[in-house]
């Protein structure tokens, strides 16, 4: 049973890590986009490739950043 507890405690240790290095990757390129959004070359190089719109999610998550 002492075996079973250490396991499960080191898969959830492992999960948490996974978790902590997803977030900071996440904040990473959220602040990176937000960065390139602001260059506004970028914005019009978008716009001729036709790519001029984002996911929800990350406008959402740039707006919040920018609302700091």
């Amino acid at each position: 049973m002492v075996r079973a507890y250490r396991e499960d405690t080191e898969r959830k240790r492992l999960l948490v890590r996974k978790a902590d290095a997803a977030r900071a990757r996440l904040v990473f390129l959220t602040e990176a986009f937000r960065q390139l959004l602001e260059d506004e070359n970028f914005v019009t190089l978008l716009r001729a490739e036709d790519l001029d719109t984002i996911p929800r999610n990350l406008a959402n998550r740039i707006q919040r950043i920018e609302g700091i």
